[in-house]
């Protein structure tokens, strides 16, 4: 049509977008469409005309009478059998027809297969009394195969009019995709956006509690905590120290002294704790008795010696200085783990460290589905290309008409 329009110099040329081109296609080939669908029904009504037919030589054959009725009782009752078993099985092959649509030669060829089977015997048999009849139903079968391929049967002409029709929808569709994609890449910018303000703020506030004088105030407490955990350490040896000496004699004189027994007992399993809760300071007298009885719990004269050298510089006041500082050290380094505890400012903190991360893997997934709708796009607008390459040949071969797309 097209190479004929443009010899006769009746060629036109119209300018259209993607929304606009279908019903103008439609319009120009809707008479075409209209003649093909009313010959595919008049192939629809012509194909259930052949099963009325069918039916009828299916009557025909029911009813029809021997020539020669002179026979055998035994071979008119062999013939009747047979007769009601095909007429069975036709009635059975019209009853599962498939319905008239691209795989009806698949199903309609299994089907008269198994019929074929079913009825090969019969049909011989039949040839024999009713020749006429029998072949009828056979030739009404294949008619109605043969109206059923007509039916199925492309129209090449229509065939290339809905292959353009299909790809008009498939331009518009690609249009309307992109449209949404574009609404949803907006919307994942702006949920961006909303993220990427939440962390500027979330930093922001995570710099001011840095600065804050919450901030520098934990830090002293941890200092002082961590030089009175210093010094703690360095008297709690000194204490050790001063009595591991002393250490197997509170062994065994603890075993001996009934005033001290307890006491020393105390020192043996923990000279710190022992030495915390003796108030008293009765170490020192349990320790001096104990020297004075050196002699008589089985040390040599040296070991006496140095025993009574050591517990000489055993006093009162020394060890009073030694527990105050001790015990002034503890209540102070007690005091400031209380007041650690009720500063909240690293766990707000470190709280906030989490809000920013579940963020930042949210705008992560974001911006992968962002990419992954522009790589879509992308896809899209190259088979738009494509479409629109080959579609204007198409649409002026099928309409006589030039047509440029916007």
């Amino acid at each position: 049509m097209g190479f004929l329009a443009r010899l006769l110099g009746l060629e036109k040329e119209i300018e259209l977008d993607e929304i606009s081109l279908e019903p103008w296609f439609r319009g120009e080939i809707d008479s075409k469409l209209s003649k093909s669908e009313s010959n595919k029904e008049g192939l629809r009504t012509q194909f259930n005309q052949k099963i009325i037919e069918l039916k009828e030589e299916l009557l025909s054959l029911e009813r029809a009478e021997l020539q020669n009725p002179n026979v055998p009782i035994r071979t008119l009752d062999f013939m009747h059998g047979n007769r009601e078993n095909y007429i069975k099985q036709v009635n059975q092959l019209i009853t599962n027809l498939p319905e008239l649509g691209e795989d009806f030669k698949e199903k309609f060829d299994k089907l008269l297969d198994d019929f074929s089977k079913r009825t090969t015997r019969s049909y011989q048999i039949l040839q024999e009394f009713f020749s006429h009849e029998i072949k009828n139903v056979a030739f009404k079968i294949k008619e109605i195969s043969e109206t059923a391929q007509n039916y199925i049967l492309p129209d090449p002409e229509v065939a290339i009019l809905h292959n353009i029709l299909s790809q008009i929808k498939k331009l518009e569709s690609n249009k309307q995709i992109i449209g949404e994609s574009k609404q949803d890449i907006k919307n994942l910018q702006e949920e961006l956006n909303d993220y990427e303000r939440e962390i500027s703020e979330i930093e922001e506030k995570m710099e001011g509690m840095k600065n804050s004088s919450e901030s520098e105030k934990l830090s002293n407490l941890k200092e002082l905590i961590k030089q009175k955990e210093r010094k703690l350490n360095e008297i709690e040896v000194t204490i050790i120290n001063l009595f591991s000496p002393f250490s197997k004699l509170i062994r065994k004189y603890e075993r001996q002294s009934i005033k001290y027994g307890k006491l020393l007992k105390e020192y043996d399993r923990n000279s710190l704790e022992a030495f915390e809760k003796d108030t008293e300071m009765n170490i020192i007298e349990a320790v001096k008795e104990g020297v004075s009885k050196v002699a008589s719990l089985g040390f040599n004269e040296k070991d006496q010696d140095k025993l009574r050298e050591r517990v000489s510089s055993f006093n009162v006041m020394g060890l009073a200085n030694i527990k105050g500082e001790y015990k002034q050290i503890k209540h102070t380094l007690k005091e400031a783990r209380d007041q650690l505890s009720k500063v909240t400012l690293e766990e707000d903190i470190k709280d906030l460290h989490r809000q920013e991360k579940s963020l930042r893997e949210k705008i992560h997934q974001i911006k992968k589905e962002r990419d992954n709708l522009y790589d879509e796009i992308t896809k899209i607008n190259e088979e738009s290309s494509e479409i629109k390459t080959v579609l204007p040949s198409l649409l002026e071969e099928s309409t006589g008409i030039k047509v440029k797309l916007k």
